[in-house]
């Protein structure tokens, strides 16, 4: 155990003072790592969504590129 003392306290369900030291850092790692993807989802699929509404169009970019070939075969 990380601490000498909590292997003095009564188990509960018989899990060993190591094992549930072990058990609670995977449940803090594994609810950490939702959370952390969590707010990496949203920020991306935000950003997506931005650019998706304010980016150009294809139509509007293939009117560009047809203007600029007009020009320059002038």
């Amino acid at each position: 155990p990380l601490y000498p003392v909590y292997a003095t306290f009564p188990r509960i369900w018989g899990v060993s003072a190591l094992n549930d030291q072990l058990i609670a850092g995977l449940i803090m790692k594994l609810a950490g790592g939702m959370l952390l993807w969590s707010v990496i989802a949203v920020i991306f699929f935000r950003w997506f969504e931005r650019e998706q509404r304010d980016g150009l169009d294809r139509s509007a970019y293939q009117n560009v590129q047809r203007e600029i070939g007009a020009e320059m075969g002038r």
